[in-house]
């Protein structure tokens, strides 16, 4: 894939063994030149830009709202 695109609600689904693994490979891929998209996390319920992993912080982060739908849409068309 071009760009990870991150949904979630929760720290723990963000840091689930699994989720984690995916974002930090993408992340390792993007290091070395081999992926040159981008992560986006799109954050709802009580999940905040604060409260995701400071490697996600780096990257696109928005919240689950209309007025990020737009702006997410750019990512998969």
């Amino acid at each position: 894939s071009t760009h990870l695109i991150l949904v979630g609600s929760s720290v723990d689904n963000i840091k689930g063994s699994w989720v984690e693994a995916e974002w930090r490979v993408f992340i390792n891929e993007k290091r070395s030149g081999r992926k040159s998209g981008n992560i986006v996390t799109v954050f709802a319920g009580d999940l905040t830009f604060a409260g995701l992993p400071i490697s996600l912080r780096y990257y696109e982060a928005m919240p689950f709202q209309p007025e990020s739908f737009e702006k997410l849409l750019a990512y998969v068309t």
